[in-house]
């Protein structure tokens, strides 16, 4: 079965100790142009895009000198690794179909069962983390009578709207929305196809 028009492709991607994670390409961002940015908050958020791409590929490669620069990558690296997670969460919320790309040594029930078996499980999840940080929310708000920003209410709260968002996602995925799958193939990521090569590569 190939892949759906207007499909959201969602990728089962194998990894170390027998684990499976769920991944989507980051999405194009529609209406911005190739040249140069308008807008003062335009320019901006490309800055700030870039230089993250730029910290991400640095992390991820070797040799950093240093301890600090090891860890410093290593955080980089984590945060990069939430972000993917969560973005795929995040898409299903507004997706109307999406296509589960698994690798081809996997049967397509087992890989099904393993996305609802995934998605399942980050319900629970984010179900708990939005509980536990809606209340760290609301306690950190004893702090606003200190001068300032209330810098830890902030956290909180963006926290908790990542962990709602994803829990929104996680929820459409096992619910209403239309799901169809088929084996890795040329063209898709790497991760899902090197995984299992076919006999008749």
């Amino acid at each position: 079965m190939t892949t759906l028009p207007d499909s959201l492709v969602v990728y089962l991607i194998p990894e170390d100790g027998g684990r499976f994670e769920l991944y989507s390409e980051p999405p194009d961002r529609p209406g911005v142009p190739a040249g140069p940015p308008d807008g003062f908050w335009s320019r901006r958020l490309r800055v700030l895009e870039t230089k993250w791409h730029v910290a991400v590929e640095a992390a991820r490669r070797a040799g950093a000198p240093g301890l600090l620069a090891r860890l410093r990558d290593r955080a980089i690296r984590s945060a990069a690794k939430a972000i993917d997670e969560q973005r795929t969460l995040w898409r299903l919320r507004d997706a109307d179909a999406a296509t589960l790309v698994y690798p081809r040594g996997l049967a397509e029930s087992a890989a099904v069962e393993l996305s609802r078996m995934l998605l399942a499980r980050a319900r629970r999840h984010h179900a708990w983390w939005l509980a536990i940080d809606g209340i760290a929310f609301a306690v950190s708000g004893v702090l606003a009578i200190v001068p300032g920003p209330n810098v830890i209410a902030y956290y909180f709260a963006l926290r908790a709207v990542g962990h709602f968002l994803s829990l929104r996602g996680a929820q459409r995925g096992l619910g209403a929305l239309a799901w169809h799958a088929r084996p890795g193939q040329a063209g898709d990521d790497p991760r899902v196809i090197l995984a299992h090569p076919a006999a008749d590569d």
